[in-house]
């Protein structure tokens, strides 16, 4: 069976406040240490402070994505396959990485999988 797959692969989206001032953090660490004839112990506590925390909500909205799966069987006994699809794609979808996935797996399971990706802007 030959699988042809196109999903939509959505990167995070972040839209920052160009007024906020560089994030900042400090920490303190120490470590103390024992060594004897037979074992060693160490101890090493750290403790990090971040007075103007910038804390990232990234969103993934899909308004109109674009899913494809299309299957073809290969004639039993076949040397030789070929397909060719041709798809149409919608002007309308989201921008985004999409990514093909061509699937070929034989009677006994094992399966052969090659990928392609283009940006859609």
């Amino acid at each position: 069976m030959l699988i042809l797959q196109l999903r939509l692969q959505r990167t995070r989206l972040e839209l920052g406040d160009p007024q906020l001032s560089a994030e900042q953090s400090y920490q303190a660490d120490a470590s103390i240490g024992w060594t004897g004839a037979r074992w060693s112990a160490l101890i090493s506590p750290f403790y990090n402070y971040f007075p103007n925390y910038i804390y990232l909500n990234p969103t993934s909205r899909h308004v109109k994505p674009f899913l494809l799966i299309r299957s073809s069987d290969i004639p039993e006994n076949s040397k030789t396959f070929n397909v060719q699809e041709e798809i149409s794609v919608p002007m309308d979808i989201d921008p985004g990485d999409y990514h093909f996935m061509i699937r070929l797996t034989d009677e006994e399971g094992w399966q052969t999988i090659k990928g392609l990706s283009i940006k859609i802007e």
